[in-house]
């Protein structure tokens, strides 16, 4: 079996570094205490970061396919089904987001967004594989 090499690590387990925060602020609001509309504004924001840190996935490949990871599922996506790899305008600390385009077996087109620096090997296998894959690697111009 051929080693998988990573794309994006996963960022799930921070989320429940978000567990005692949220318990702690609930216990303030029912202690009825006088900043409770504040509080709640708080514990609103902990769920949602919650459920969008509990939503990222790891993103894997070997000399065939992508492999999404989102806990203990994991989808086998072939390289011959990417229609296209875009950089997109967002910039992070020298890291971009990339929206991958490809279509699944029932000829369902799906995206799906992933942050990562520019990872030539990735891109030269899914080349190799699928020539007709189109890799945008200049945010505002089309190739």
């Amino acid at each position: 079996m051929e080693k998988r090499k990573t794309i994006t690590y996963g960022i799930r387990w921070t989320r429940f570094i978000l567990i005692p925060v949220a318990l702690g602020i609930v216990l303030q609001i029912l202690d009825k205490d006088v900043h409770r509309p504040r509080n709640f504004i708080i514990f609103l924001i902990c769920m949602g970061l919650y459920y969008l840190l509990g939503s990222s996935r790891r993103l894997k490949h070997d000399s065939q396919n992508l492999y999404i990871i989102h806990g203990s599922k994991e989808k086998m996506i072939p390289f011959s089904s990417i229609i296209s790899i875009k950089k997109s305008r967002a910039k992070v600390n020298g890291s971009r987001f990339w929206i991958l385009i490809y279509f699944d077996q029932a000829g369902k087109e799906h995206r799906i967004r992933f942050f990562s620096s520019f990872n030539k090997e990735f891109f030269e296998k899914v080349k190799d594989v699928n020539s007709e894959v189109v890799i945008w690697t200049h945010p505002f111009f089309n190739h």
